[in-house]
């Protein structure tokens, strides 16, 4: 009888560890924070962004993207339609950059000044540090600069599905993918515009 009722004790203190365990690990591994570009004011403005993923209970929080592990762009979301950078973004990149990936969503993106054409301008993507550029769901790139470093054969660098990407324009600079690498890029059910040789 003893050790009858023991043993549901300890199958209990282990259920109790293994769930406590598990929530110590779920808090360990959703640090991530996911931020919304909700306003045009500029890729450096606070105002422009809003978490995602608060913590239950507490208000959303700006940060710059600059900050952060991963970026969204949808206008169904933001009510927004067109964002266009002026300078480079760099995706999983080495010290400095917490950037990990872009998802756009049902909007325009231009990943270049147009204005201003410079080869600074760009989207560079490093998969070694889980990087990634995914644009779906009706995404439209005008023009984009992507050099894709690749580093982790098992991330796809750039995916469009179901969008549309702009024109390729190899013998400019503001329109362009560069693949170096095992870096891969996948195009899916997706429209791709002239390509300008």
């Amino acid at each position: 009888m003893g050790l009858h009722l023991n043993k549901p004790r300890s199958n209990i203190k282990e259920v109790i560890i293994f769930v406590l365990s598990l929530q110590f690990c779920g808090n360990i591994f959703s640090q991530g924070v996911t931020l919304l570009y909700r306003e045009p004011s500029g890729w450096y403005d606070q105002n422009s962004w809003i978490q995602m993923n608060a913590p239950a209970g507490q208000p959303p929080i700006s940060r710059v993207p600059t900050e952060v592990d991963d970026v969204v762009f949808s206008k169904s979301l933001s009510g927004y339609s067109t964002f266009q950078f002026s300078h480079s973004v760099i995706i999983g990149g080495g010290v400095g950059t917490l950037c990990r990936s872009i998802h756009v969503s049902n909007m325009v993106l231009n990943f270049e000044d147009i204005n201003n054409v410079d080869r600074a301008e760009n989207v560079e993507v490093y998969t070694g540090n889980g990087g990634f550029v995914l644009a779906d769901s009706g995404a439209n790139i005008h023009h984009g600069i992507f050099i894709l470093h690749g580093g982790n054969p098992s991330i796809t660098d750039l995916q469009i599905k179901n969008s549309n990407y702009g024109d390729l324009f190899t013998h400019a600079v503001w329109s362009c993918i560069e693949l170096t690498g095992n870096a891969k890029a996948r195009f899916i059910n997706s429209h791709l515009g002239r390509m300008v040789f």
